[in-house]
């Protein structure tokens, strides 16, 4: 052989090499891109999954909140620590519709009730029809107040009825010339705790005397 035929030997081998050379380049970029589109591929695939799970994930917590919501709206209101009835047992007349009437009381007799059934009372520090129970004392002694010309219900003198102006421009019962009140101390009709309080409080009778 010739030296120009081995260099031109030599010549078609570096290109052979160089060839091979860029062959392994472009499969290698091919791997790498290849490898790149699926991890792009994964990434997006794991963004899809967290999008449609996050939607699923937050459900449960806005559907119980609406749930509580609901329940608070609909929640019924507290029940009263008492209810007055209309009448109560012993009461020749209806109190309803009658701004005094008459209880039968099994220790004290026949006592006057207000028209929710409330027992009156007398105060012996009054002397007139203009009241001397303010402030703290009205507070748990209130007067027994009426709108209107005063009823009188069975068993009731209507002569001894009647209602007088106080200060505070409201009108209070009056019977057989004592002012009524109420006591704060009785939570239902026909209670009669305030009987003989202090030894100025008392009950008051069909014919409009204190009770003891």
């Amino acid at each position: 052989m010739t030296k120009r035929s081995a260099f031109t030997a030599s010549l078609v081998l570096a290109a052979a090499g160089l060839l091979a050379a860029c062959g392994s380049d472009d499969k290698a970029s091919t791997t790498t891109a290849a490898a790149a589109t699926t991890t792009t591929a994964a990434a997006a695939t794991t963004a899809a999954a967290a999008t449609t799970a996050a939607p699923t994930t937050a459900r449960p917590a806005t559907t119980a909140a609406a749930t509580t919501g609901a329940a608070a709206t609909t929640a019924p209101a507290a029940a009263p620590d008492y209810q007055i009835p209309n009448s109560i047992p012993g009461t020749t007349a209806a109190a309803a519709g009658a701004s005094l009437a008459l209880h039968d009381d099994p220790t004290l007799g026949k006592i006057l009730v207000d028209a929710e059934g409330f027992t009156m009372y007398l105060f012996t520090k009054d002397t007139g029809t203009t009241t001397v129970c303010v402030d703290k004392c009205a507070a748990a002694w209130p007067a027994a107040t009426v709108t209107g010309t005063p009823t009188a219900g069975d068993g009731v003198d209507a002569s001894k009825l009647a209602a007088s102006a106080q200060s505070d421009g409201t009108m209070q019962l009056t019977y057989n010339g004592h002012l009524l009140y109420r006591f704060a101390g009785d939570s239902a009709p026909g209670q009669t705790n305030g009987q003989d309080v202090n030894e100025v409080w008392y009950v008051v009778d069909a014919s409009g005397n204190q009770v003891g």
